[in-house]
């Protein structure tokens, strides 16, 4: 018997409807061992007895929709910054390898809402007190309180005990005070850092500052930030520079923190500083959020700068004074030299936390808090700040009478390029932001300079008349 072409076609096809219906069988038989499973362990572990064994555990509160755990050892409550495994170590050991992603997911969530567990705004963080090692300190009488989770309450814990009596006198302190001698030349800088210090360990916004250590490189300015940063927790610690902030995802960063450090800061024009102003001053901002519903919060973290120079601002006229008027500045004028650089000096520090803290916050009670949160700057930290406000022709003017030869000979003559590499190396030694060379160029034009291109050792270039470089 012969199959026609179209009777050989007809018996695949029905193969193929045949196997395609095996496996719709057989994915259906999966599905229901699947659900029966689930049903299983539904009815095994269901989610109000999973939610009821870690509430039961005293250890989560939530604070603006962010998950906190107490710590028992300092009687404080740290930020959970992984909520899915923190919260999965917390379930029972009989529940935990079978809960599903999904109920972990709708526990946490739970518990972020949940108002019987929220951290208590009127006793917590309150700027009279800050949060120790060895208990509260309640700054205008430098007095000492037992820790009470029914008086206070606390995000954070400064990473030293308050000393006195014998034990301040006792403890140590030789490589702090060392460090002093040798980063500072006068006893007004040492007690500004003082000063700074411990305002910086506190709750106090009041001061409305924000803090900038300048001076050279390698004069210790690296060294106080890791040293902040071990004192006050690393994890209440920000990095971001004042260019960053002004991003749109970035502010939100600050919410939670204590202490924002930049140790990238350059004499770029600050982009925004009616923002940074702001930050400061503990006003209103709102903060955006990557894929998320951003928020208005009042900042309470304070900036620490570190440069070798003060940056430009770049706004208005009320905003640049306004923020110039909250700089605090910490002159580093000494240089150390390589072979004097102590490699250990921050482990060393560290090792006497109780002594910083301790003499700092006295400094910063007697000498800033008594003095209606202001501080006492040194001359040589008001000239850096006043330097800030030169104009750029101001600094080029400067630059000629100091560097230069000036005059109305058109015999003088020096290349633009030579001025300008030498104004860049005057503006890094006397603490002046530098300017572009079109900057410069304009200064030196409004000054009554000549432009012209001319040849002079043996290089044909732009250059200007009727001046030229002091002989060294």
């Amino acid at each position: 018997m012969r199959w026609c072409r179209f009777e050989v076609e007809k018996i695949i096809l029905l193969q193929k409807t045949n196997e395609m219906l095996f496996y719709i069988y057989l994915n259906h038989q999966i599905r229901k061992v699947v659900i029966a499973l689930k049903n299983e362990y539904s009815k095994n572990v269901k989610f109000p007895e999973v939610y009821r064994a870690i509430k039961s555990t005293r250890q989560i509160k939530n604070l603006d929709g962010v998950l906190y755990r107490f710590n028992e050892q300092y009687s404080y409550f740290e930020r959970i910054d992984n909520p899915a495994y923190e919260i999965n170590n917390l379930i029972p050991i009989e529940y935990r390898d079978i809960v599903s992603p999904s109920t972990l997911d709708l526990v946490i969530r739970k518990l972020k809402l949940d108002e019987t567990l929220g951290l208590d705004k009127k006793i917590l963080n309150q700027e009279d007190y800050v949060n120790l090692k060895n208990g509260v300190l309640f700054v205008p009488e430098l007095k000492l309180l037992e820790k009470d989770q029914d008086k206070f309450q606390f995000t954070y814990m400064i990473n030293a005990n308050y000393l006195e009596g014998e034990a301040l006198e006792s403890s140590k302190k030789e490589n702090f005070n060392k460090f002093l001698r040798t980063s500072f030349a006068t006893e007004g800088q040492k007690k500004l850092l003082l000063q700074v210090i411990g305002y910086l360990c506190t709750e106090y916004t009041q001061a409305r500052i924000g803090v900038f250590l300048i001076g050279k490189t390698s004069g210790g300015k690296s060294v106080v930030c890791k040293m902040l940063e071990n004192l006050i927790g690393i994890n209440n610690v920000s990095s971001l520079n004042l260019h960053e902030i002004s991003e749109k995802f970035n502010i939100a960063k600050l919410k939670y923190a204590k202490i924002n450090i930049s140790t990238e800061l350059n004499a770029k024009p600050i982009p925004n500083s009616g923002l940074i102003k702001a930050l400061i001053s503990n006003d209103c901002v709102y903060g955006a959020v990557k894929f998320e519903e951003g928020s208005f919060f009042k900042s309470r973290c304070k900036l620490l700068q570190v440069s070798n120079v003060l940056p430009e601002l770049k706004g208005d006229s009320d905003s640049e004074g306004a923020f110039r008027d909250r700089m605090v500045v910490v002159n580093f004028p000494c240089k150390i030299d390589s072979k004097d650089r102590d490699r250990d000096l921050v482990k060393k520090l560290i090792n006497e936390l109780d002594y910083i803290f301790t003499a700092s916050i006295i400094s910063f009670k007697q000498e800033v808090y008594e003095n209606n949160f202001i501080f006492d700057m040194p001359q040589d930290s008001i000239n850096i700040v006043n330097e800030c406000c030169i104009s750029t022709k101001d600094k080029v003017e400067a630059f000629i009478n100091d560097e230069c030869v000036a005059s109305k000979d058109k015999n003088l003559k020096e290349h633009s390029y030579i001025l300008f590499s030498a104004f860049i190396d005057y503006c890094k030694q006397n603490f002046y932001t530098s300017c572009t060379q079109n900057e410069f160029t304009n200064a030196m034009l409004e000054l009554g300079f000549e432009k012209r291109k001319f040849r002079k050792s043996d290089k044909n270039r732009i250059g200007f008349l009727g001046i030229k470089l002091n002989e060294k």
